[in-house]
């Protein structure tokens, strides 16, 4: 009976201790995402933000502007140097948006299918450059328009912010 006990107790402690240990790796990765630096697959860094930093007012706006669709983003390359611009949002789908692709500074690669085949494309919002995102999608060389899944600052609101402003939360509840 004690020997039993002993064992139960031991495989206790050494799972909290795993479990301690996973905990411990989660935290280190979410700090360094948190610290702003993301290393990409062409080995350039670009600097992010995380949503839950943003003020009440940024949160908010970002919210009322479909969730940073309305104010556009523009498609990076590589070395996180814009090439084009994603503008006039039309929900396309359920999970897709649509926008007009207007290529920067010559960049007509953007307007061609070849340039969308890839399995993803970061983009970065106009109004909040600190925010990029990774999406994918792909191009209808007739209409100019890219269609792309994931593009959004997918922001969050807590109880206490909802304190804050209750009269918003109720107008966008009501909706």
């Amino acid at each position: 009976m004690v020997f039993t006990l002993g064992l139960r107790h031991t495989f206790s402690l050494w799972q909290r201790g795993l479990a301690l240990v996973q905990f411990l790796v989660v935290q280190a990765s979410l700090a360094s995402f948190r610290a702003g630096v993301v290393e990409t697959l062409f080995s350039a860094t670009i600097s992010i933000v995380d949503p839950s930093q943003f003020s009440l007012s940024d949160r908010i706006a970002i919210a009322n502007a479909n969730y940073g669709r309305d104010f556009g983003w523009h498609v990076l390359s590589g070395l996180g140097e814009p090439l084009a611009t994603l503008t006039d949002h039309h929900d396309v789908d359920m999970f897709w948006s649509s926008y007009v692709v207007a290529p920067l500074d010559g960049h007509t690669s953007t307007q061609t299918e070849g340039f969308w085949n890839h399995d993803c494309q970061r983009i970065r919002n106009i109004k909040y450059p600190n925010f990029v995102v990774e999406t994918f999608g792909h191009f209808d060389p007739q209409t100019t328009r890219a269609t792309i899944r994931a593009g959004y600052i997918n922001v969050s609101f807590t109880w206490f912010d909802r304190v804050r402003s209750p009269w918003w939360f109720f107008r966008r509840w009501l909706k």
